[in-house]
């Protein structure tokens, strides 16, 4: 329980990064760019996987860190997705999010969820 504890501790914040990467590359799978979708998630995975290994086990004259290497590899590759898909959605213009979109209350949500 205790390496679950120090896991969850490093990756939470990578959670919130991924919750919103997550969102767009869903967004481009479901709307036939699957070319841009599979590039970013296999990127980031291998990128993942990659650092993860050499920070567990402790290669190329890193720290062996355990579950702990594990945890910084997975969250250092959700940052890097996200700011590879927030560079993607306003390079590409595929999307038209802007911040007023995603925090704009609008009327029709209002009468329906409230």
């Amino acid at each position: 329980m205790k390496l679950a504890t120090e896991y969850l501790r490093v990756t939470s914040a990578a959670f919130l990064a991924m919750g919103f990467s997550q969102v767009y590359l869903t967004l481009l799978k479901t709307t036939g760019h699957i070319k841009r979708y599979t590039v970013i998630s296999v990127s980031t995975g291998i990128l993942g996987i990659g650092i993860s290994a050499v920070l567990v086990f402790g290669k190329l004259g890193a720290p062996c860190l355990g579950i702990i290497g594990a945890a910084i590899g997975v969250s250092f590759s959700r940052i890097i997705e996200l700011i590879i898909t927030l560079i993607d959605c306003y390079r590409t213009k595929v999307f038209s999010l802007t911040i007023r979109i995603l925090v704009d209350k609008h009327k029709m949500m209002r009468i329906k969820f409230i």
